[in-house]
């Protein structure tokens, strides 16, 4: 069985936001939680949780009221609501429609003193009681069980995971394989992992080990799909040439430029034909695009005998009609699929007995 799990980052702009938060974030989340209920699929919102905590530190409680109540409104909906953590909100001494932070801080790891990270621990804790505190009320079988850090931001994962189990976190969703960045306060380096879809993360085991049977205190990794299969990544690079603009709502935190070198005039391209990956997302690609990766990694992954879970990612803040369009063709066609289930992270832990 292929579980697939429609995940969305619940988040501002971190550079501009060019119209009220109202129009960048809670408006386009109606939209996209009226398609997902009405297709009958529940989808998981990682809600970056100190953005809401920054606002009200500086005054302004107008925006955390909305964000708290389109995320209760979810649950009542049948959605889901997961941990997302962007801890540079907390070194701004500005809001609105421009940001700023110190991106040394942007990883929740910089947040350690050393080798002390009690500091992230409280981090972890504090978003996940701002979560139960506001869940809870409306659903008491509410479980906190899922984190997706930061900018994909999860390694030394060896450092981090310890942290995620002993706060009852037992999924994290922030590997994208073969994706790789660093610069700005960002790193993470997935190019050399295991190429297995699930494995299980501890402070014993890192996600090159590639243990795909729990072990103690271990979490499990629903990674971002990624596929990079010659030549059907390229072939689905071509069918989207139809993707919508993204909305000019705002922009996100400047990063800077990656260095183009003589080899990469002379050679990048060629390699990445056969390197690069194509990350599942409704931000980029279209339907037809994502239909066709999704049909290919069934195959690939024998998912008939297999279980494999997989999530999309997404962003409500860059998401037109025309995306959530998109997004219900590829439900309606992937459904076809009696091997194909849409799943939360709730459901996931169930699944797994997690």
């Amino acid at each position: 069985m292929l579980y697939i799990n429609l995940s969305f980052d619940y988040e501002l702009f971190m550079g501009q936001n060019y119209v009220p938060e109202k129009e960048v974030l809670i408006d386009p989340t109606d939209n996209l939680c009226a398609m997902l209920s009405a297709e009958n699929v529940s989808g998981t919102f990682f809600a970056d949780i100190y953005c809401p905590m920054k606002y009200r530190d500086l005054g302004n409680h107008s925006f955390p009221e909305l964000f708290d109540n389109q995320l209760q409104n979810m649950i009542k909906q049948g959605h889901d609501v997961q941990l997302h953590i962007h801890p540079n909100w907390l070194t701004t001494t500005k809001i609105g429609k421009k940001v700023e932070f110190d991106q040394n801080f942007y990883r929740i790891h910089n947040w350690a003193d050393g080798d002390d990270y009690s500091p992230v621990k409280k981090l972890v804790h504090d978003g996940i009681c701002y979560i139960n505190n506001l869940i809870k009320p409306i659903d008491e079988n509410y479980r906190c069980v899922a984190f997706r850090a930061g900018g994909f931001c999860l390694q030394p994962e060896k450092k981090l995971a310890p942290i995620l189990y002993d706060e009852g976190i037992r999924i994290d969703s922030s590997v994208c394989r073969g994706m790789a960045y660093s610069g700005g306060g960002m790193y993470y380096d997935y190019k050399k992992i295991s190429k297995k879809k699930n494995v299980y993360i501890s402070q014993e085991n890192s996600l090159s080990d590639a243990i795909t049977s729990e072990t103690a205190n271990s979490v499990f990794e629903v990674p971002i799909g990624s596929y990079n299969t010659f030549p059907h990544r390229q072939i689905a690079a071509k069918l989207n040439k139809k993707i919508s603009l993204k909305p000019e709502n705002g922009y996100g935190m400047p990063l800077p430029k990656r260095k183009i070198t003589v080899f990469d005039k002379t050679f990048g391209r060629l390699t990445r034909i056969f390197t690069a990956y194509n990350m599942l997302t409704f931000d980029f690609f279209n339907s037809t695009a994502l239909i066709y990766m999704l049909k290919r990694i069934f195959k690939e992954e024998n998912c008939k005998k297999n279980d494999v879970f997989i999530a999309t990612i997404s962003h409500p803040k860059a998401l037109t009609e025309e995306h959530i369009s998109g997004m219900r063709k590829v439900i309606r066609e992937i459904k076809k699929n009696p091997y194909v289930k849409f799943v939360n992270m709730q459901d996931i832990a169930k699944i797994k007995s997690l």
